[in-house]
């Protein structure tokens, strides 16, 4: 399971391992472990998607580190990446993720300086709790963050995009009760981040 999906699989309270795509992907059809977390797209008639999970992202930040006047505005987060030269933690470039926030910052020409990234999402993360810069994270990520305003949105409310995040198991592999599980977490989880997102809006 690549890093940055431990957080949300916390959530659904699943035993970790984490490593290569590639690697999950052998271990998957050798029976090795049960399913993956990913953010890739599948063709491969070998992999069956269980489960599928799609986040809206928001540029976020620690509220204490920007100037009170600053924390609410009703500017797009393009906009304020403008205005203010708050520097940005982004995930490895290896990370789809990466290449989402990639194509977002050249398609507003937003050229604020990277002075964070990491193929741990998890570290990207302590790095926007700890104030050293914002993010761009899918709100799944950050529910228990968002929800005590540790991390605060910047810009509107309206999402930047969205971010899928998809449960996968080998075709192989017949309906079993632990699927069911991992289905009615994800409904769980869906449900945590709509009433995260109905939040927002508030605060």
């Amino acid at each position: 399971m690549p890093e940055g999906k431990l957080q949300s699989a916390r959530m659904l309270g699943i035993g970790l391992r984490a490593s290569a795509l590639s690697s999950l992907l052998d271990s998957l059809q050798r029976r090795e472990i049960d399913g993956i977390f990913t953010n890739h797209i599948f063709s491969d008639r070998s992999i069956k998607v269980v489960e599928t999970l799609s986040s809206p992202v928001f540029l976020c930040c620690k509220r204490r580190a920007l100037a009170p006047s600053e924390t609410k505005t009703t500017e797009s987060a393009a906009a304020f990446l403008k205005a203010n030269p708050i520097g940005l933690l982004l995930p490895g470039i290896d990370n789809k993720l990466r290449t989402e926030c990639d194509e977002y910052l050249i398609r507003n020409r937003i050229q604020n300086t990277i002075i964070f990234e990491s193929d741990i999402m998890a570290a990207v993360i302590r790095a926007a709790t700890r104030g050293l810069g914002a993010g761009f994270f899918p709100l799944v990520y950050v529910i228990p963050e968002i929800n005590n305003q540790t991390l605060i949105t910047l810009g509107t409310f309206k999402p930047l995009w969205n971010h899928r995040i998809t449960f996968a198991v080998s075709s192989a592999v017949k309906e079993e009760a632990w699927m069911t599980s991992v289905t009615e977490k994800f409904s769980s989880v869906k449900s945590a981040l709509d009433q995260t997102l109905a939040k927002l809006s508030t605060f």
